[in-house]
């Protein structure tokens, strides 16, 4: 079974907001602001999407009129949008307050939009798509004007400049259109095996015409692909392939896209990198294990081929991907030889990785550093000592930050009372033993009876023996006097 994992990477420099229209805070925030002091507007003004291709070439702006002379502006108050850089309107559309707009087609074309009352604070969004006039804007910049009126003109001036008839206040908006510009997306999905290794890369590069011209064959856009990230770990798997144009390598690890490319146009180059496996590969080969990859357009014919990561100063736009192409663990389970030991003992610990999905990755003690809650626990590699009783956390934290912990429960060691030498249990017995009274004394208390024989003195037994003797002399006479 292979599994595929998707990142993308966009690097477009579009603005968006296709006609967004709703409150300030919706819509795109407007970047320049100006005012109309004679009415105590500020309009603030922004560009938005430039889309479709050719002569359909289109622009969108938005723009947020706010009344900001702290009091309410009574009504009728009409403003005037004229647009006459553009080829024609496509869509206009506004939003807040009480008000109503007509679309002007007469020698100036524009929009007049007439509000009731402009309260204190209050604001009205405006967003416009019209089709660009390439002549007219073809120092890129697209100029439109705004004028504020008491009254009910019908017919707009052709700019601030021009006779304004009833119209009063005026302020010129510019936006700043790219003329050439190459935008990029990149993506890049790993393959890989049951184990979570990545055995080959697909790679997408979309490349993008932003600008509101075409590139032609005489000076066409070029997109560089450097894959001295990507190499060292693996190689192209096949011929890279462009939907238009030529794409080759043009230098070793380095892929060079170049061709036509017309405005609102995209490009598709695609490509696979093999990865091989780290235990094929001598350790000098072995790379790093982590496939990056970075992108860069350019507006020119160009012979850049030198790395320069997405973020340095350069005319290009730049996309990088960067690839791991070992399984991520994302957390980690510790195990024990023993989750209860007594004070003085040892245990042995293991740590298992699981990716994010909760697969197991594999074995991973020998990546881990191992700690404890307890100052006294003794660490050497993936074994503890507790010389102290008390419930211990060991930790577990891989390179990434990544741990596990597991509490060991460390039951104190009885410790029997000392026992006094020998010679003194000795002495302290004797002084205890009623015998050790003297001969001869004046302690006339009585000896306790304590079941043995009595002792009999040398006076006692030589009178019982003369007795003895007594007896047998008279029984040997007793018979002859019969």
């Amino acid at each position: 079974m292979f599994r595929r994992t998707t990142v993308a990477v966009s690097a477009a420099a579009v603005l968006s907001g296709w006609l967004t229209i709703g409150s300030a805070a919706s819509a795109e925030e407007p970047s320049d602001s100006v005012s109309l002091p004679s009415e105590g507007l500020e309009v603030r003004s922004s560009l938005g999407e430039i889309g479709g291709t050719g002569a359909e070439r289109t622009v969108t702006v938005n723009l947020v009129v706010t009344n900001v002379s702290g009091e309410a502006i009574p009504g009728p108050l009409r403003l005037g949008l004229e647009w006459a850089d553009t080829a024609g309107w496509r869509a206009l559309a506004t939003d807040g307050l009480s008000h109503s707009h007509t679309i002007l087609s007469g020698p100036v074309p524009g929009a007049r939009i007439d509000i009731a009352e402009f309260p204190a604070g209050g604001e009205l969004t405006i967003g416009l798509m019209a089709r660009l006039n390439t002549e007219t804007v073809a120092d890129g910049a697209l100029v439109l004007h705004m004028f504020t009126s008491r009254g009910h003109p019908t017919e707009l001036p052709a700019s601030c400049a021009a006779p304004q008839a009833e119209w009063s206040g005026c302020v010129p908006l510019r936006f700043e259109l790219p003329l050439h510009q190459v935008s990029l997306t990149k993506s890049a999905t790993a393959v890989t095996d049951e184990q979570g290794v990545v055995t080959a890369i697909d790679y997408t590069v979309l490349a993008t015409n932003d600008g509101i011209f075409d590139f032609d064959a005489a000076a066409p856009p070029v997109v560089v692909d450097d894959l001295s990230g990507v190499l060292d770990d693996g190689e192209l798997d096949g011929d890279p392939t462009a939907s238009t144009g030529s794409f080759e390598p043009s230098s070793p690890g380095t892929l060079r896209w170049s061709g036509p490319l017309p405005a609102g146009d995209t490009v598709e180059l695609t490509y696979r990198v093999a990865v091989a496996p780290a235990a094929t590969l001598p350790p000098a080969e072995a790379g790093d294990r982590s496939a990056r990859n970075v992108v860069r357009a350019f507006n020119a014919a160009t012979d850049v081929t030198d790395v320069i990561a997405c973020g340095e100063p350069t005319e290009a736009t730049c996309a990088e991907t960067t690839t791991p192409l070992e399984p991520v663990v994302a957390s980690v389970k510790l195990a024990a030889s023993a989750l209860e030991v007594e004070q003085g003992d040892a245990i042995t610990l293991s740590a298992t990785g699981f990716s994010a999905d909760g697969s197991e990755i594999g074995d991973v003690t020998e990546a881990v550093t191992l700690t404890s809650d307890v100052d006294t626990d003794v660490i050497e590699g993936s074994t503890v000592r507790f010389p102290s009783a008390s419930p211990h956390v060991i930790t577990g934290t891989l390179p990434n930050g990544v741990s596990g912990s597991v509490t060991i429960t460390v039951r104190p060691v009885a410790v029997p009372s000392p026992r006094p030498p020998e010679h003194i249990i000795r002495e302290e017995n004797a002084a205890e033993s009623p015998r050790a009274v003297a001969r001869g004394t004046s302690d006339s208390r009585p000896l306790p009876d304590v079941g043995g024989p009595e002792v009999i003195t040398p006076a006692v037994a030589l009178a019982l023996i003369a007795v003895g003797l007594l007896i047998a002399k008279l029984r040997r006479r007793a018979p002859s006097s019969r």
